[in-house]
């Protein structure tokens, strides 16, 4: 409905919108248009998976991470978008689902998104072309690939997400890679946990070696394929791929004849100087440092602690509101490495903590304690209510 939709944009704009708001509202609306158009093509299996997309991809698995920090802080503008997002999605489920949407709309919607009875008189989610921005959407949808990127290295060499890596170099001539990058960097740093991002056209630290894909090459170039081959091995790698890249070919001369080598006629293999690791995307390549120095190695252990911190106090049946005091006990070693103040101060404000100390001392009495694994270290827990 026109005034509906008047308000929504009305509200979004007075309530100063975050970019990653921006960007979950902008989706709403996008996706609300390829549903419709899909569905009035009773192409009903896009229209499905284009909703699908963007509650289970778009909203749960990205925008809700990102403002995990912000959901619990009375944000009016995270609550805006979280709302309006959500009762787009409901509608746009309503004919496919009735009874699925109208449980959402009663328990979640009513009187909230709308004042209607049901959801089926809401009416339908008309795109607010005023909230729609297809750049922001591609520059995340770029933002995502490189975190996607980070994480999948870091699963390579089993580097969890709690742990902070120090550099990761993004490597692309893609202006508009280049623009996301930059537009978007606390973003991918927060997600993919990343101290400094660097963005390159091109790397030193990227070797590309390349073979001759001989199926290709035997049915393109017959009985002067073995010449081919023989010309090939005498060229540079990166010549030959930096012609490729940017025209398509690279042209080679044999007896005379000029011939066109393409993508398909070689096989290219890259890989990072070490210790650098490599993640190669379709318009662009990730490099990180995986090495952790002891400074990256306390803060992974700190957020490593907090959480177990915040699993003990939920196993005790402690409220957020509740105050505690906290003591992590732990080889020399391992306190020398966490008792850095900005650190302590970091661990008091994540778990609730009025007081909290690391020692290698003797345990005291505790209401409720722990003892983890964590790495090299041993660690004890203690916690009581103030």
């Amino acid at each position: 409905r026109a005034s509906e939709r008047k308000e929504g944009a009305k509200e979004a704009k007075a309530l100063g919108l975050t970019t990653e708001d921006a960007w979950i509202i902008s989706r709403a609306n996008t996706a609300s248009e390829d549903f419709t158009k899909a569905l009035e093509h009773h192409d009903y299996n896009i229209s499905l998976k284009v909703l699908m997309d963007f509650v289970g991809e778009d909203f749960s698995r990205w925008y809700i991470k990102i403002i995990r920090a912000r959901a619990g802080k009375k944000d009016r503008a995270a609550a805006f978008s979280m709302l309006y997002s959500l009762d787009r999605a409901a509608r746009l489920l309503a004919p496919l689902a009735p009874y699925i949407s109208e449980a959402i709309y009663q328990g979640l919607l009513r009187n909230v998104t709308s004042k209607e009875e049901s959801i089926h008189e809401a009416g339908w989610p008309i795109p607010a072309k005023e909230l729609t921005n297809r750049k922001l959407e591609e520059m995340m949808a770029n933002a995502r690939r490189i975190v996607t990127a980070i994480l999948s290295l870091r699963d390579k060499k089993n580097i969890g997400v709690r742990w902070p890596i120090r550099k990761a170099i993004v490597v692309s001539t893609d202006s508009k890679v280049k623009k996301s990058v930059l537009s978007l960097l606390g973003i991918i740093q927060k997600q993919a946990n990343i101290k400094e991002i660097e963005s390159a056209s091109r790397s030193k630290l990227i070797k590309s070696t390349m073979k001759p894909e001989y199926s290709k090459l035997g049915p393109s170039f017959a009985q002067k394929t073995p010449k081919v081959i023989a010309a090939l091995s005498k060229e540079k790698p990166h010549v030959v791929l930096s012609h490729i890249e940017k025209e398509g070919e690279f042209r080679i001369n044999i007896d005379g004849e000029e011939l066109s080598i393409k993508p398909e006629h070689i096989i290219v293999e890259r890989s990072a100087e070490a210790p650098y690791l490599l993640a190669d995307e379709q318009n662009l390549s990730v490099l990180i440092e995986p090495t952790m120095d002891d400074e990256l190695l306390a803060e992974g252990y700190m957020r490593e602690l907090t959480r177990r911190v915040q699993e003990l106090r939920k196993k005790s049946g402690m409220k957020k509101s509740d105050r505690i005091k906290l003591l992590i006990s732990s080889q020399e070693k391992a306190v020398a490495m966490l008792s850095t103040e900005e650190l302590l101060e970091k661990l008091r404000h994540a778990t609730g903590a009025s007081e909290a100390e690391v020692s290698a001392g003797e345990h005291g009495n505790f209401e409720f304690t722990a003892s983890e694994r964590i790495r090299d270290y041993e660690f004890f827990i203690g916690i009581s209510r103030e």
